[in-house]
């Protein structure tokens, strides 16, 4: 059936007329004068007044210049030239959202109708959809920006066929070329380690759908520039509409700095263990340049002495390629990376040695071909000790962390140095001392000699020659009984002169050996106190320290026989690895605490000068007594020289604390 114009002219007008005000399109129809003929509510509304009140004005007349200007221009271009105009993209404000900047797409079409040139205009509101697709690209790029700062790019891999396809950010990050990202390869577009990498991490993908669990592993991949990369992958499992396991999707992350940093944390820790245990200082700080040239991964690491002066250094250690001998004294050349690190006492980086201004390149970093450098103080307690430095042939070879790390290694060996120095003057001190109480033992011995031998030939030669004259009188008168009284008066005393004489003099340790000693003073001990003892001496561990151990015993046995009145005293000497041990052992009345601050206090120093005399060698001295108990003192005395050093010495222990003194 034919439709006349004038009917379709009724339904468009019925079209126009029946959309809402709040529709997202709208339609007008204009004169050939560019008049508003006809427009739709919806249309109407962009201008805040009715359709009847635009009918017989121009879009000029309601719309802003920069809306109506070049609307206008496109309906007499429609009029005039009869062809269409579609897909106009316009935008701005108008009065019935003021301050609201809104978008369209607008489409200009001729009217033929009884020879009238009209324009009808179709438009469509498209501002909450641009709105929407701009937020969506703002955050697509805040992501991608996200990635790229987090290192972090996603990816998909298909087993049948086999592809991959990776996100523009994980290939930026790898160097590659991100257009490629967003599509399936059927070739990787990432280069990993190697070919065995390449193969492994596909046997893990494989794996991962077999056995139904996610993927998760480290690859090793390569940079476009060559350097290896180490990135943390993980993905879940991708099913198809049957439910079938078909691939993975997921995430890739560059943790090369973060695995590295964790390996040189670990580095710098198994160093300052070793330089616990380590007694050698040149083997510390060949460890050392060799774990730096490890992880630094460049031509040469040394570590530097300086000599007394500071114009010299000799070379300690070295590491890797065209490395100079160990052993070697250089110059400190003024103005060099070496004298500037010295100087600043700082780290020192220099990218190129031949175009640097500030520094000095030495003859023997020039000979060497060094270019980029790396220099750190070792320090000391008074003066820098001396450097830790690394070279490379190549500029630009150090990062920061570089630098932090060689920091870290050079503050262990500064901690090893200084504890070192530390030591060898505590040594220096207990030597000291260990030789002081060696005079000092010396100089009793002379004077036990010296007395003894005045006793023997003055006081005990007189008393002798009196009782020999008392013994002439007897049987010529007087009173006999009175005579014989005082004879036996004067050989108790005597015998006494002679048990001093004995204990002064050492002749039974010189001549009968420290066994002997020790019974002529136990027996000696037992003329005052009555007890049963019992000694024993190891055949090794006789003629080391036999002087002090008798010296130790004839003090403890005087007190168990004097204070303790003990029932039976054990004394024992034995060797035990490199210490010789004596212990004497009572079972007398023990003391309380607090005794031995009383008795020290009363002028009583016999104990606490046998803690002294051991701890002076580098020993220790333990007793242990409680009331009732008896007490049990025991001496650990090292073996083969006179003093120790501080960890070895130890601290004499006694049960009652307040009483060391």
């Amino acid at each position: 059936m034919e439709v006349s114009p004038d009917d379709r002219v009724l339904a468009a007008s019925a079209l126009v007329e029946g959309l809402q005000a709040d529709a997202p399109i709208g339609f007008a129809v204009h004169d050939d004068q560019l008049r508003f003929e006809l427009i739709s509510h919806s249309l109407a509304a962009l201008t805040g007044r009715s359709p009847a009140d635009h009918l017989g004005l121009r879009v000029s007349d309601v719309l802003p210049p920069e809306l109506a200007t070049p609307v206008e221009l496109l309906i007499a271009e429609v009029r005039d030239t009869g062809i269409a105009r579609t897909g106009i993209e316009l935008a701005g404000i108008t009065d019935a959202r003021p301050g609201e900047r809104r978008s369209w797409v607008a489409g200009f079409y001729p009217v033929d109708l009884a020879e009238r040139r009209l324009v009808g205009v179709v438009l469509v509101d498209v501002t909450d959809r641009r709105r929407a697709q701009e937020a969506l690209r703002e955050s697509e790029a805040e992501l991608s920006g996200a990635q790229r700062m987090a290192g972090v790019g996603w990816w998909t891999w298909t087993a049948k066929p086999e592809s991959m396809t990776y996100a523009p950010e994980l290939l930026d990050l790898l160097g590659r070329d991100p257009a490629l990202g967003g599509s399936p390869h059927a070739d990787d577009q990432l280069v990993m380690a190697d070919a065995d990498e390449q193969l492994s991490v596909r046997e893990s993908a494989h794996a991962a759908l077999a056995s139904g669990r996610p993927f998760a592993r480290r690859v090793r991949a390569r940079h476009a520039d060559g350097r290896p990369r180490l990135l943390e992958a993980r993905a879940d499992l991708v099913r198809d509409a049957e439910g079938n396991l078909v691939g993975l999707h997921g995430f890739a992350q560059d943790i090369t700095e973060l695995a590295r940093a964790e390996q040189r944390q670990r580095v710098v820790a198994e160093l300052g263990q070793r330089a616990l245990e380590e007694r050698d200082l040149g083997a510390l700080l060949k460890h050392a340049v060799d774990a730096v040239g490890r992880e630094v991964g460049v031509d040469s690491v040394g570590a530097l002495e300086v000599l007394p002066g500071g114009e010299q250094a000799l070379i300690r250690a070295v590491s890797g390629r065209g490395s100079v001998e160990a052993t070697r004294t250089i110059p400190i050349e003024p103005g060099g990376v070496v004298d500037r690190a010295l100087t600043l006492r700082e780290p020192v980086v220099s990218a190129d040695l031949l175009t640097d201004p500030e520094l000095e390149i030495s003859p023997l970093e020039r000979k060497g071909g060094t270019r980029s450098v790396a220099v750190v103080v070792i320090d000391g307690r008074t003066r820098p000790f001396g450097v830790l430095g690394a070279m490379s042939e190549h500029p630009d070879q150090f990062s920061e962390e570089d630098a932090v790390f060689l920091v870290s290694i050079a503050h262990v060996l500064s901690d090893a140095v200084e504890r070192r120095a530390a030591e060898a003057e505590i040594a220096e001190i207990s030597a000291a001392r260990g030789r002081l109480v060696a005079q000092a033992i010396d100089a009793e011995d002379r004077a036990r000699r010296s007395i003894s031998e005045a006793l023997h030939d003055g006081a005990l030669q007189e008393l002798l020659a009196v009782r020999n004259e008392l013994y002439a009188m007897a049987g010529h008168g007087g009173d006999d009984r009175a005579l014989a009284a005082t004879q036996e008066h004067l050989t108790a005393i005597v015998a006494r002169l002679r048990d001093v004489m004995s204990a002064l003099h050492p002749t039974m340790l010189q001549y009968g050996g420290l066994e002997a000693a020790l019974l002529a003073v136990v027996e000696q001990e037992r003329g005052t106190g009555e007890f049963e003892a019992h000694v024993v001496v190891d055949p090794a561990a006789a003629g080391l320290r036999d002087e002090l151990l008798l010296s130790l015993a004839r003090e403890l046995l005087a007190n168990a026989s004097r204070h303790a009145a003990a029932s039976r005293v054990d004394v024992g000497v034995h060797l035990q690895a490199e210490e010789i041990v004596l212990r004497v052992a009572d079972d007398g009345a023990g003391y309380a605490p607090g005794r031995l601050a009383q008795a020290l206090a009363a002028g009583a120093i016999g104990l606490a000068s046998c803690r002294e005399r051991v701890e002076a060698v580098g020993g220790r001295l333990d007793v242990h007594s409680a009331p009732g108990a008896g007490t049990h003192a025991t001496a650990r005395i090292p073996r083969d020289r006179l003093h120790s050093g501080p960890e070895e010495a130890g601290i004499s222990r006694l049960d009652d604390r307040p009483d060391r003194a």
